[in-house]
């Protein structure tokens, strides 16, 4: 394991982690993942034949039919708005197939919906209440709201509400069952990895290298060509991360850290628990709809 090749960058400031774990050093924090996960901590092998395996597995099948067999265009638009129209144009190379529409990519400080009222942001890269917000459909046609309310949670979180529910043109995100096993289930599945910096808003594959203290970690996808991987900078914090299960983005991080990437995993059981009270919250609060995290069918070992 090389252990030198992931080098996630300090927290920017700002943002605050609680707990002893989020004030050790990187290398520490990485090296303690690195013992949680190299165990056999439900008694199950990790090979490729076991449950954990074999779901890593189908993720990369899956993800490796939307790859072209040589890197192309990373783009996630090939055109984002013009000075004749407010309507975008969809990238065409391989991403063309995920649906992209959920995530509002009209400011760095992007939004990810998970319920037609409801976004997951970076808490210390946020947009501030009454901010306009644009999401643009499959048609590239643009729909804008505002945000009302804002609930701050740890693991650099941040829930947000809208003005009003966006329509069904516009893609709310589902999320992995809460579990306790992902370390084990996803260590080294591909993942769709977007980033915004320097204005151009990409997406690439990386690898999960762990799930440890309410964060995802990734790390290089050795099996695939060096041109899918794109180190993160400033300004990529808070660009989703998604699994490509069943032709469906499934929607696992928000970037905090830069390099291969690393932030809040949203399936732990805390993480997931505590974003569904905040958007409880949120809905009461602004006398909206409720609405709570939703799910991809998953058999989950027993924790």
């Amino acid at each position: 394991m090389e252990m030198q090749s992931i080098k996630p960058a300090a927290i920017p400031a700002g943002s605050r982690h609680g707990g002893w774990k989020a004030r050790l050093p990187a290398f520490l924090t990485l090296l303690l993942a690195a013992l949680a996960t190299s165990g056999d901590g439900m008694g199950q092998k990790t090979g490729s034949g076991s449950k954990q395996g074999k779901l890593a597995k189908s993720i990369n099948a899956q993800t490796g039919k939307l790859l072209p067999e040589k890197p192309e265009r990373d783009e996630i638009f090939d055109a984002y708005v013009s000075k004749t129209s407010p309507d975008v144009a969809w990238g065409s190379a391989w991403m063309k197939a995920i649906d992209f529409s959920g995530v509002a990519w009209d400011n760095p400080r992007t939004l990810t919906m998970i319920s037609p009222r409801h976004a997951l942001m970076a808490r210390h890269y946020q947009r501030k209440i009454g901010s306009k917000v644009t999401f643009h459909d499959r048609r590239g046609r643009p729909v804008t709201r505002k945000i009302k309310g804002i609930e701050n949670l740890m693991h650099d979180i941040a829930v947000v509400i809208l003005d009003e529910d966006l329509p069904a043109t516009i893609k709310a995100y589902r999320l992995l069952p809460p579990g306790e096993s992902y370390s084990e289930l996803l260590r080294g599945s591909h993942a769709l990895i977007t980033s915004w910096a320097n204005g151009t808003r990409k997406v690439h594959i990386h690898a999960v290298f762990s799930v440890f203290s309410g964060l995802v970690t990734f790390v290089d996808a050795a099996t695939l060509p060096a041109k899918f991987f794109n180190k993160l900078i400033k300004g990529d914090s808070g660009n989703p991360s998604f699994l490509w299960l069943n032709n469906e983005p499934v929607l696992i991080e928000t970037h905090t850290y830069g390099g291969s990437g690393r932030g809040p995993f949203f399936s732990t059981p805390e993480n997931f628990g505590k974003i569904n009270a905040a958007m409880l919250k949120l809905s009461k609060a602004q006398k909206a709809p409720v609405y709570q995290l939703k799910t991809v069918p998953l058999s989950l070992p027993s924790d």
